[in-house]
């Protein structure tokens, strides 16, 4: 039961690399920015390519934004992932039976 709930946490862990990649993917084909008026009548430029991408990038991870909780976030997802792969490896290395040379 533990080793299944440890699996489940490692899929849960994979979802915000996931999700991060769908959006560099989507605004880079979508572009990145608003068409609605601001003040003053000022139409923001919609980027598109990689200057989107940076543009999103920036807005994800910049501490005043959501960089406040998706850095630990990310931080945290990496550190258990890591952990799980050098545990799961050493576990699977002792369960597997030794061929005899006889």
């Amino acid at each position: 039961m533990k080793k299944i709930v440890l699996k489940i946490l490692f899929i849960l862990s994979i979802i915000p690399f996931i999700l991060l990649i769908f959006g560099i993917i989507n605004s880079y084909i979508n572009g990145f920015g608003s068409t609605t008026e601001v003040i003053n009548s000022i139409w923001p430029v919609k980027k598109y390519g990689f200057p989107a991408v940076k543009t999103y990038l920036y807005y994800v991870f910049y501490p005043n934004m959501f960089g406040q909780f998706l850095i630990p976030l990310f931080l945290i997802c990496i550190i258990y992932q890591i952990v799980y792969l050098i545990k799961f490896r050493k576990e699977d290395n002792n369960a597997k039976p030794r061929k005899s040379t006889n």
